[in-house]
């Protein structure tokens, strides 16, 4: 099965209207009808959570639990996928922060 690691832009897309709406939309709704597999790095809840929180201050924790609720796969930080991830902040220089999403 595919499996697709969403970033904070895609994930804040289901939630507000914003440009390209409409394929974060189509990969939500890909995993829900079961076309693929969606697993999110921990810190995802960190930054989805600082967004809306900004964003929409009255309406965060509603919109923070429809999103818990989706119970997505996690994926646990682990030595070896430490090692990968310090491997593509090398070849695609970036942060670790976002080389975690790869």
């Amino acid at each position: 099965m595919k499996l697709i690691v969403p970033d904070a832009s895609i994930i804040i897309k289901w939630s507000f209207k914003e440009p390209d709406q409409d394929i974060a939309l189509s990969i939500l709704n890909g995993w829900l009808e079961g076309k693929f597999e969606i697993i999110l790095p921990h810190l995802w809840i960190f930054e989805v959570g600082n967004i809306i929180g900004m964003k929409i201050p009255d309406l965060a924790n509603d919109v923070m639990n429809i999103l818990i609720d989706y119970e997505f796969k996690e994926c646990e930080m682990t030595k070896n996928l430490c090692q990968k991830i310090f491997g593509l902040m090398r070849e695609i220089n970036v942060t670790f922060y976002d080389a975690a999403y790869h």
